[in-house]
């Protein structure tokens, strides 16, 4: 019920005239009427509507406004898509003069394609020419997608299903391979979604191994996701013996002059071909194309036929297990249409190349024709099939269509496709091309924010960061943060470090740290943090004596530490063509860190050494040869400050470069002795007591008690003192003993000690330990670290674990890091393992260590701190695990087609047999009789392709015996050749395709009609083989057949394939015909030279008469002149032509398959003979005096 009342009409007739009267109905019934009245419908128009000044405005990462006006009232609708016409936005109401769309949920770095549409009240519509817009990137969204909740399901011999969810939509893509570099293929689709993402791995996992994969998801802002999910094994294979079978089809979907398309389904996934043959012509089916994808519903496009010709057809195809198909019937057949008179023809395609069309997510295909012809581009990851497709209907002769949404550094193949207004279709090879590396637009992360040391006028902080970047401090003492320090001008992910002078006493201040790495991504901490300075030094307005309390708090605020390391004598030594040592030295005890790189100012590498000291030296391995590294040192001080040097560079020697260290490497002999003395370590003398196991512990503000062991009977001494150098020490104790211990005594409160021990065997050899150091108690004061009072100890030693101890002076938490002890300055090349109690505070400590190796020495440090951050570590230390009797660490390596190499060890020396066969019953057996942790062997005269089983067996040296499970193996095949495609097949060139499933040389022998022999190829091997084949003949059959050979000379070939040439039906073009007449010497008769040019080589015939009149259709009825050398410059010299007479002639030629063209018929003057003087002077008197013509008569 409404006051005001509109109702519109529709289904009314044009240019009719129409009576009416409206009615009411009040809520208690009553009807009002009013008065009648009449209208008239407009005429209709047979004319569209016309679209004009159509615009793209405000165009943002993610919205678009389209604008258009039209001459008359129409609908607003604007279809648009990233690469097509696939969306849809607008209104169907009329609207005139002026149209207005806005189009959303865009996604940033895309361009769109977009046209509009505008029908009229009579039902008439117009477009207008398609448009196109780019989006800028939407740089709101700077974090990738979060993977989670990755499973596997639907686990058989060769599939999988895979799925994950994610924060935010996202496409869904699994790249998965036998081993973690995810090399065998990419599947997915670019659908965005949360939590549906579900790829399947359809049939093309090998049975019976561990499969590696990551996923990857990209957002709307083109910012990728990558997970790697937990590998996964497929089931072992049953044997398949059954072949699949066809279940429906086929039929032929669609026709042109040069295509067929026929779609067929089989009873299980498989791959499809279609072998094909002109009818009436052999080899039957010798010509075949498809697909090597697994699937049921096949659709295959036979492109390059002939046009108007007759054809018969097989199909093949073959299952995961090898078992081969075929359906064969004569009523497979198929003609192709008749030959346009005008085809179209594709040129030039490509992907077009500049940063703004082939990118990270997307390229650009372009390609020209010679007529107008729509735009189509099938394309898909390499070597799995033309999946996906997008293009226009639009009719253009330059092409351009935009592939997206595109996973970044993956290899595509792609196809473009034009059909003209004929109807007849174009199409090109398979081309390929490699989107770029993603852009980096994630900033960095902050983390690991530490006040390191705060007085009352100054504050020193460090911080880490997930990536090389730059940073500082901003502060103010509100959070405006309008102050800050110095940015830092090096590029750095190791701890960053900034302190802040000039502050107020006793003031709070706030502060965040900020950062941003090299692609210009900025990011600040989101905390708040507060600080306080301190207030001024404690005095006493009267000058009285301070309290001891006021001296130890003063006392404290004195010492504390705001100064770094000072660093010198920088050097470069031991420079190789993959090694280097940076050494240096500071003027206080510091940690060794050398960032390198290749170039300058930016440091992608890091090599650490944490133990504090005043020489530092560090090893740089695996460098590359013949390269210039840039470096700079630093040392970190016991109160954290870092000192930085400045920028050195050196040149590594010629040489080979080497892979990657591979896990636990050790140090070479001579670069240890480099590094033994460059940090003036004194080597153990032979014979001399091995030194273990030091304990600091009793503590106090003037002692401390020592220990260690030694491997045999030997004396007891320290040396101590404030540095390095110590300058004390303790009388020799000449007892013999194995668990040595000294009291020190006499000691400074709250100083830190550094000390070595000595034991000497009795005959003049000395073993003494590396610099060791502890501080003595300071009472009162809570701001030092917590002190170590006894240990650490290692107790409970087993094969795999062990129970480090120790104790403290304050409550403090317990974390102890460890990693195995391989070599020297082991903690250069391996990370550490933290274990422990990271919240709960207490003054004796105990950590388990798990997951130990047997038989295995380890490094490991204690780390406590307490509740204000004050922190302790001790030197590295060393304990061994026992040993126990098993045999572990079993690697296959070295498989070739009728061998492998096997090796393993064991826990204590042992004597080992392996056992093998093609079953678990095994049969065959190699035996190793001496008594080692380390085994190898090589079993030979193996089958060829086949599944071996084999188990270790043995005895330890203590007569235990010990064995394993079962392991399997299988041997290499001889190469398989499949794929096989026949390539641009015309009357003179060819080009042939296959894979093999190992890498092989390269070789097709090819053999003509005659019987000649032919070969092709290259000897490189490789997996994806192309050979061209020219200098072949026109309309021939040719065989070939194709042979691979892999690296151990196993060989394999294809049976004898044929296929035939095209035919030349084109004529050659004639052009450029050209005249040079002269009268020969004698004057009786004409030479005249007649030229011409034509396309492409062929024979050269002139035809000529005397007299105007036509050329008869037979030619031998007239005269001529040939000459049967193919050429395409053609000149014909005829020497009988007559004076003064007029010629006709046409000249004709005829190319090397016999076909002919001739040109229009030319006529030709020839010159007139020319007269003495004499004859010249009598013959104008003649024409001027007759009598003189009577004379002569």
């Amino acid at each position: 019920m409404v006051n005001g009342h509109s109702v519109t009409l529709i289904g009314l007739i044009p240019d009719k005239l129409y009576n009416f009267k409206v009615r009411s109905t009040d809520l208690a019934g009553n009807d009002a009427y009013g008065p009648s009245d009449t209208f008239q419908t407009a005429a209709q128009s047979l004319n569209p509507p016309q679209i004009s000044n159509v615009q793209h405005s405000n165009v943002s990462a993610n919205g678009a406004t389209i604008t258009w006006t039209t001459n008359e009232p129409t609908t607003s609708v604007v279809e648009y898509g990233p690469g097509n016409l696939s969306l849809v936005a607008g209104s169907f109401e009329m609207d005139y003069p002026t149209h207005t769309v806005e189009l959303k949920n865009l996604d940033g770095g895309k361009t769109y394609q977009y046209r509009v549409r505008a029908t009229n009240a009579a039902g008439i519509e117009a477009q207008s020419s398609t448009a196109t817009f780019s989006t800028p990137a939407d740089t709101s969204d700077i974090t990738e997608p979060v993977i989670s909740s990755i499973q596997v399901s639907s686990i058989g011999a060769r599939r999988a299903t895979i799925t994950w969810i994610t924060d935010e939509p996202s496409t869904s893509f699994v790249e998965w391979g036998t081993d973690s570099t995810y090399g065998n293929g990419i599947y997915g689709n670019e659908v965005m979604t949360i939590n549906g993402h579900s790829v399947m791995l359809p049939d093309v996992l090998p049975p019976g191994q561990l499969i590696y994969f990551q996923v990857r998801s990209v957002n709307a802002a083109g910012l990728e996701g990558k997970k790697a999910g937990t590998p996964f094994p497929t089931l072992a294979d049953t044997l398949d013996a059954t072949p699949p079978t066809l279940q429906s089809g086929p039929e032929i979907l669609e026709k042109t002059a040069t295509t067929a398309t026929i779609q067929w389904t089989t009873n299980e996934s498989t791959n499809g071909y279609v072998g094909y043959s002109v009818n009436g012509q052999l080899p039957l089916y010798g010509s075949e194309q498809g697909s090597p994808v697994f699937e049921q519903t096949h659709t295959i496009q036979l492109v390059g036929l002939t046009p108007g010709t007759a054809y018969k057809y097989s199909l093949k195809f073959r299952d995961i297990a090898g078992n081969l198909g075929e359906s064969i019937n004569a009523a497979y057949t198929f003609d192709t249409l008749g030959v346009s008179t005008n085809p179209i023809q594709i040129n030039d395609a490509t992907i077009a190349v500049p940063d703004a069309t082939l990118t990270y997510d997307s390229a650009v295909a372009i390609w020209d024709t010679d007529l107008l012809g729509d735009s189509f581009v099938e394309y898909g990851f390499k070597g799995q099939g033309l999946s996906s497709g997008k293009g226009s209907f639009d009719l253009t002769d330059e092409h351009s269509v935009t592939l997206t949404g595109l996973l970044s550094e993956v290899d595509y193949e792609f196809r473009v496709h034009s059909r003209g207004s004929d109807g007849v279709l174009d199409s090109s090879a398979v081309l390929y091309f490699t989107t770029k590396e993603a852009p980096d637009r994630k900033p960095p992360s902050i983390f690991d924010v530490k006040i390191t040391a705060v007085t009352s006028n100054a504050i020193s902080l460090t911080w880490q960061t997930d990536e090389p970047s730059i940073g500082q401090v901003q502060y103010s003492k509100d959070t405006t943060y309008n102050q800050s320090s110095p940015l830092e001008s090096i590029y750095v992910t190791t701890p960053h470090g900034a302190n802040i002078g000039g502050l107020e006493a006793g003031k709070t201040y706030h502060y965040r740290v900020y950062a941003k790495d090299a692609a210009g991504n900025e990011s600040t901490t989101a905390v708040d943090g507060v600080f306080a300075t301190e207030p001024e030094t404690l005095t006493t307005p009267t000058g009285e004596q301070l309290t001891q309390s006021a001296l130890n708090n003063l006392v404290s605020l004195e010492t504390i530490d705001f100064d770094p390391p000072g660093i010198s004598e920088v050097v470069v030594s031991g420079v190789t063509a993959n090694t280097a040592i940076i050494s240096w030295t500071t003027n206080e005890e510091g940690d060794s860190v050398v960032e390198y790189g290749t170039t300058t100012a930016a440091y992608t590498k890091t090599e650490a050494a944490l133990t504090l000291g005043l020489k530092h030296a560090v090893p740089l391995q695996r460098l590359n040869a013949s390269s210039t590294y840039y470096f700079r040192v630093s040392s970190a001080d016991a109160a954290g400050n870092r000192g930085r040097s400045d920028e050195f560079n050196f040149t590594t020697l010629k040489g080979q470069n080497l892979t990657e260290a591979p896990e636990g490497e050790t140090l070479d002999e001579e670069l240890i002795r480099k590094l033994e003395e460059l940090l003036g370590a004194t080597p153990v003398a032979e014979g001399a007591p091995e030194i273990s196991n030091i304990v600091v512990s009793s503590v106090t503000d003037s002692s401390a008690l020592i220990n260690w062991e030694t491997n045999k009977v030997a004396t007891s001494q320290v040396h101590y003192g404030f540095t390095s150098t110590y300058g004390l020490k303790t009388d020799e104790n000449p007892d013999m003993i194995r668990d040595h211990w000294v009291q020190l005594s006499g000691l400074e409160p709250g100083v830190t000690y550094h000390f070595k021990v000595v034991s000497g065997d009795g005959q003049g050899a000395y073993g003494e330990s590396s610099d060791r150091s502890f501080q003595t108690l300071l009472i009162g004061d809570a701001s030092l670290p917590p002190i170590l009072t006894t240990g650490p100890s290692v107790t409970d030693i087993t094969s795999n674990s062990a129970v480090v101890m120790w104790v403290t002076d304050k409550p403090s938490i317990s974390v102890v890091q460890f990693k195995p002890a391989r070599s020297f300055l082991v903690n250069l090349v391996t990370k550490a393992t933290q274990v422990g109690d990271f919240e709960k505070y207490t003054l004796q400590h105990l950590v388990e260590l798990a997951n130990l190796l047997p038989d295995t020495s380890y490094r490991y440090q204690i780390f406590s701190q307490t509740t204000n951050g004050s922190a302790f570590k001790s030197e590295e230390d060393v304990f061994r695990t026992k040993s126990v009797s098993e045999i572990y660490d079993v690697r296959i390596e070295g498989i070739t087609y009728n061998s492998a190499k096997l090796t393993w060890r064991t826990g204590l020396p042992a004597t080992t047999e392996v056992e093998y066969g093609e079953t678990t019953n095994y049969g065959e057996s190699v035996r190793k009789i001496a008594f080692d942790r380390q085994h190898e062997t090589t079993l030979t005269n193996l089958t060829p392709d086949t599944l071996y089983h084999f188990i270790l067996r043995g005895t330890d040296e203590k007569g235990n015996s010990i064995s394993t499970t079962d392991f399997t193996f299988q041997t290499f095949g001889l190469p398989v050749i499949e794929n096989k495609k026949l390539i641009e097949v015309n009357e003179e060139t060819i080009r042939i395709e296959w894979l093999t499933d190992k890498e092989t040389d390269t070789l097709v022998l090819i053999t003509d009609e005659g019987g000649n022999q032919q070969s092709f190829g290259s000897p490189e091997l490789r997996t994806a083989h192309s050979v061209n084949i020219p200098g072949l003949q026109g309309d021939k059959i040719y065989q070939y057949q194709i042979v691979a050979k892999d690296r151990f000379g196993q060989e394999s070939s294809t049976q004898l394939f044929s296929f035939k040439t095209g035919k030349d039906v084109i004529p050659p073009v004639i052009s450029q015909v050209r005249t040079d007449a002269t009268i020969r010497q004698d004057g009786e008769s004409i030479q005249a030279f007649i030229s011409w040019l034509t396309d492409e080589p062929a024979t050269s015939l002139i035809v000529y008469q005397n007299g105007l009149n036509e050329l008869p259709d037979d030619i031998t009825k007239a005269k001529s002149a040939s000459d049967e050398t193919l050429t395409t410059n053609h000149v014909i010299l005829v020497s009988d032509f007559e004076p003064g007479s007029v010629y006709r002639f046409k000249v004709m030629s005829r190319d090397k398959n016999g076909n002919s063209a001739e040109s229009r018929d030319f006529t030709i003057l020839a010159p007139k003979k020319t007269g003495s003087i004499i004859d010249i002077i009598i013959s104008n008197l003649e024409e001027t005096f007759g009598f003189l013509k009577q004379l002569q008569q």
